[in-house]
């Protein structure tokens, strides 16, 4: 229990060479159905996503984010950018719940550099991802949703350097729960076509931490790249075709 609070600071603080984009839990129910997204977060990361569903039980998505670097700083420099494709299925289960799962492939690059550090971290890296998630809704009242989704990430660096030089990663297995609220006037009506979503996520490596001796971290670029990342999205969803019955 000691141990505890440390280690959920260390998740709430710790910056990793990795950022997740937030699976996206589509709501998506029949074919001709469209949905779009736009999210922030406090740490400048900004990303995009659009869901279509071209046949019964059928969806491809892609998706898009990053954080650019800021142009100084004493302690911190962190940049990224990645896009993903992918394809799912979505099933309605009665008027009240909503699940699906979506599998797909992604590409990134980041950078992590601390200029005060002794040891000289400055990582660059470029990585691909597959993924495959899974999520569920659930319909509370006509105007309110909450739901779950979870994603399962293998992460492959191409590249992994510090300072210009090679390091020993190579590939980090990530665990992605998230619990997310989305609010609209009405969610299945051509009133809620806009709707607000909040989201929290976890990311999570796995496999054993790095070992320590007297008190020093033996592999510190595998430690970075293995830093879990607690994350709160602030989204806003288009619905357009449901704005194009609104319009009619």
């Amino acid at each position: 229990m000691r141990h505890a609070i440390p280690l959920l600071l260390s998740t709430l603080t710790a910056c990793t060479i990795y950022t997740p984009l937030q699976p996206p839990a589509p709501d998506i129910q029949a074919k001709g159905q469209m949905q779009a997204g736009l999210g922030v977060r406090m740490s400048t990361h900004v990303e995009g996503s659009a869901v279509y569903a071209p046949l019964n039980h059928v969806m491809v998505r892609v998706a898009g984010g990053g954080t650019p670097l800021p142009a100084s700083g004493p302690t911190l420099k962190f940049a990224s950018g990645q896009i993903e494709g992918g394809l799912g299925t979505y099933w309605p289960l009665g008027q009240h719940w909503l699940a699906g799962g979506l599998g797909g492939l992604a590409a990134g690059r980041s950078r992590l550099h601390y200029p005060q550090s002794a040891e000289l971290e400055d990582y660059r890296a470029r990585f691909r991802r597959s993924y495959g998630e899974v999520y569920l809704h659930h319909y509370i009242s006509p105007y309110v949703a909450l739901g779950t989704s979870y994603r399962l990430n293998q992460v492959r660096y191409s590249t992994f350097t510090n300072a210009g030089l090679p390091t020993t990663v190579r590939s980090v297995v990530r665990s992605e729960p998230l619990l997310f609220v989305r609010a609209g006037d009405d969610l299945r009506t051509e009133a809620g076509a806009i709707q607000a979503q909040l989201s929290v996520g976890l990311s999570m490596a796995h496999g054993p931490r790095e070992r320590l001796m007297d008190d020093i971290i033996l592999d510190l670029p595998m430690h970075r790249a293995k830093f879990s990342t607690f994350y709160t999205t602030l989204s806003v969803v288009i619905r357009p075709h449901l704005l194009r019955r609104k319009a009619q």
